[in-house]
């Protein structure tokens, strides 16, 4: 069994496919489930493939087998640049109708920066409860909503009460099945 360099690429890619699904698990990276076990699932058929291949003598290699270590690398890529955008400090300007709300930890009136498509994936019975937990770290001002959505799973539920805003807090006790 002698591994040819076109071998070596598609260990390559299957390692490299291995790490992206890896960065899934980094925090306040939104890579959902099913994407990190694809990239998974991508891994072990590159890292097998290569194995098979590696045993059979002859095997014609198309030349853009050499280019598909690009694919992983992108995909790192981007992950890692929208991990960048979501933690750095984006200042925003106000537009008109702007609605002020409690700042939790100083209990001043601060602007509501928060995007309209965010509150509505907030208030989305839909999202997942993973998303919801990004949402609520990284973006205090729609953790009111999160509280009131009814997907919100109890767990999540507990750390916004524990993190002491009233409106959430509130909102946490309107619902039906309110935590003790």
């Amino acid at each position: 069994m002698a591994w040819l360099s076109e071998e070596f690429i598609l260990a390559i890619t299957g390692v490299l496919f291995g790490l992206v699904a890896a960065l899934g698990f980094m925090p306040r990276v939104s890579l959902g489930g099913r994407a990190r076990g694809a990239y998974g699932l991508l891994s072990v058929g590159f890292l097998a493939v290569a194995a098979v291949l590696a045993v059979i003598d002859g095997v014609a290699y198309p030349p853009f087998l050499w280019a598909l270590p690009i694919l992983p690398i992108v995909i790192g890529i981007v992950i890692v640049r929208d991990r960048e955008a979501d933690t750095g400090d984006h200042a925003r300007t106000p537009a008109a109708g702007v609605r002020f709300v409690r700042n939790p930890v100083h209990g001043t009136a601060v602007h509501d920066t928060a995007d309209p498509a965010l509150r509505c994936l907030a208030s989305n019975p839909r999202t997942s409860p993973a998303e919801l937990a990004r949402i609520a770290y990284a973006h205090p001002e729609v953790r009111e909503v999160i509280a009131r959505n009814p997907a919100t799973p109890a767990n999540l539920l507990e750390w916004l009460a524990a993190v002491g805003d009233e409106a959430v807090v509130e909102a946490i006790a309107a619902r039906p099945h309110a935590i003790g």
